[in-house]
């Protein structure tokens, strides 16, 4: 396979072979799913489109704590090879190699239950311990395990990558085991130390700020050769946590559908996965903002999409629980305003870069707009932080057909300018060029 190499600029310098590129992550990216698989997935693409032989390895996925068995999403089949370090492959799926931990402690817990009295209680008293030991080897966050390293250090041998990209920058040890002509690159998600220190008590993680400190980070981004910050506030931050590495800053985006009409129809969504921050913004959108919506426009709805779903109870018949769908394409047709109520949260909002590329207006808080500004300033969303002012912006929206149009127009623009993938991507495709 060989690739015209370009400049920044997009001038072709030189024709040889492509430029390879292996991709380590903890969970498969996915088209349609949460917002950092999602990400994950548009860089792929993204590299693949421009010419990169791109593969992937799955370490100790995350699913297989929840699954037996893991369809690979038909579109990351169709875009690169993708290896797995404890399944294997068979057409669209992937078999485990071992009994995935949850299974193992489903099976221990029945079990248990059979046992006698005095054993129970003597397991229950070692099972604190028990629990601390085995803690690390679940969380997400973890860096990588010996057996882990030792698996991408294989296939770093057999497929000779240019560079190597991981999935968050937990997982940047795997450099220290990689040639010195190898660039490593992290592709950040998050600035993940301000990220667990702003979790609530009741959040699962929020223990892990007591770990994951400035320096922290600042220690495992130093072995990255490029660290990739999703939003521009962040980049400022990494350029301190990391100052001898390239930072570079990548977005994301989405076809845009430039055929749409807006509809007429007063219908609002909001899409969220089954995280701690779209818990609370749902539930406060439900609570304190629809209720004000719903009793100023006759006839209005709210269609809530993805595993949020799950966290609203007692909700209205004005309100509409879709759960999971397999697109939104219709979803994003048929609605007139996007809401984004997050209370909480860092990186970049995801949902509100596939509004705008879809060419709906967004109501959100200040909060979904972080390294947005610039989209506020162009007049393709609107801010507010209380319920009240919330309500009111969608209330506007959805009755002022003029301000609404209006809006629409500025995402076309917008999207021209700041979200095409050609403006999105250049940094990162430049970065990768500059491996060879």
């Amino acid at each position: 396979m060989t690739r015209s190499r370009r400049t920044g600029k997009g001038e072709a310098t030189e024709t040889g072979p492509a430029t390879r590129v292996l991709f380590v992550s903890r969970f498969l990216p996915e088209p349609r799913s949460s917002g950092q698989k999602i990400y994950a997935f548009n860089v792929l693409a993204q590299l693949v489109a421009s010419g990169f032989e791109v593969e992937v390895l799955i370490l100790a996925a995350e699913e297989a704590q929840r699954s037996v068995v893991l369809r690979i999403p038909p579109a990351l089949r169709s875009l690169c090879p993708v290896r797995f370090m404890t399944f294997t492959r068979t057409g669209a799926w992937a078999l485990p190699t071992r009994v995935p931990l949850s299974r193992a402690l489903r099976v221990a817990s029945v079990v248990f239950d059979q046992l006698p009295d005095r054993v129970r209680d003597r397991v229950r008293a070692v099972a604190p311990a028990v629990r601390r030991a085995g803690g690390d080897h679940l969380r997400w966050y973890r860096e990588p395990s010996d057996e882990e390293r030792a698996f991408v250090k294989r296939r770093a041998r057999a497929f000779s990558p240019e560079a190597v990209m991981v999935n968050y920058a937990f997982l940047a040890p795997l450099f220290d085991d990689l040639p010195p002509d190898v660039t490593g690159v992290v592709l950040t998600h998050d600035v993940l130390h301000r990220n667990f220190a702003a979790r609530p008590a009741s959040d699962p993680d929020a223990a892990a700020a007591a770990v994951w400190t400035a320096d922290y980070e600042a220690a495992l981004l130093s072995r990255a050769g490029v660290v990739v910050a999703i939003q521009p506030d962040e980049a400022a931050l990494l350029v301190d946590l990391a100052p001898k590495a390239r930072v570079i800053t990548v977005g994301t985006t989405f076809e845009r559908v430039l055929s749409r009409e807006p509809t007429a129809r007063p219908a609002c969504m909001f899409v969220g996965s089954d995280s701690t921050a779209n818990r609370d913004a749902a539930r406060w959108l439900v609570e304190s903002v629809w209720p004000r919506v719903a009793a100023a426009v006759p006839g209005a709805r709210l269609d809530v999409f993805g595993g949020v779903c799950a966290a609203v109870e007692g909700a209205p018949d004005s309100v509409h629980l879709n759960g999971v769908t397999a697109g939104l394409d219709d979803a994003y047709a048929g609605a007139r305003v996007v809401l984004v109520p997050l209370r909480m949260g860092s990186g970049l909002k995801i949902k509100v870069v596939e509004a705008v590329a879809m060419g709906v207006p967004v109501v959100s808080t200040s909060i979904g707009l972080q390294g947005l500004a610039s989209m506020v300033a162009a007049g393709c969303v609107r801010c507010a932080d209380e319920a009240d002012t919330f309500a009111d912006a969608t209330i506007d929206l959805l009755r002022d057909d003029e301000a609404h149009r209006a809006m629409g127009a500025a995402t076309a623009t917008y999207y021209r300018r700041f979200l095409a993938p050609e403006v999105v991507y250049a940094p990162l495709v430049e970065a990768i060029s500059d491996a060879r």
